[in-house]
């Protein structure tokens, strides 16, 4: 009676043991093809990876959710933080949520990678006149005119189209 009771107790375990050794096994094979992962995101190189931050970034903006869009920025920038465009939508993001303080050291970071865009030097002003620094506003608005006079016109037209004439 006895040697049965360990050749039942025996064949439990062993069964456990195979049931387990079949989970981890899956596992394995789930882990190896990528259908399990079990890091956040994993998309593969430094570009993809800020491809998708910047993205999810701009997704963010557009849906007016300016902290989320911070954090996505500082992903991208964690990832390559030689980034201009990151840099630039983190501060738009600060501008947006009304810190204005925040968003000021990030635009110029992109300023200095990338000093040839004019939507960075139009974004420069914009901090610059919310912080009252309306001498620095007029000189970046200038630098922003001379690279894209109509991009640069666009946007100051867009900000006056309310009280232009032949509005309704």
């Amino acid at each position: 009676m006895l040697e049965s009771a360990t050749f039942l107790g025996n064949h439990r375990l062993t069964r456990k043991w195979h049931i387990l050794k079949k989970f981890a096994f899956l596992f394995f094979v789930l882990q190896f093809t990528g259908i399990f992962q079990l890091q956040a995101v994993d998309i593969g190189n430094n570009e993809s990876q800020i491809g998708y931050y910047i993205r999810q970034a701009a997704r963010a903006i557009e849906e007016q959710q300016f902290i989320e869009s911070v954090i996505f920025c500082s992903y991208a920038i964690k990832v390559d933080s030689l980034h201009a465009d990151a840099w630039y939508l983190r501060s738009y993001s600060y501008y947006c949520c009304g810190t204005p303080a925040k968003a000021l050291p990030d635009i110029k970071t992109a300023i200095s990678i990338n000093d040839e865009n004019a939507s960075y030097w139009l974004l420069k002003a914009k901090i610059n006149y919310a912080m009252h620094n309306y001498w620095e506003a007029w000189r970046d608005f200038r630098r922003a005119r001379k690279l894209d006079p109509l991009m640069t016109t666009l946007a100051i037209t867009s900000v006056f189209s309310p009280i232009l004439p032949g509005k309704k």
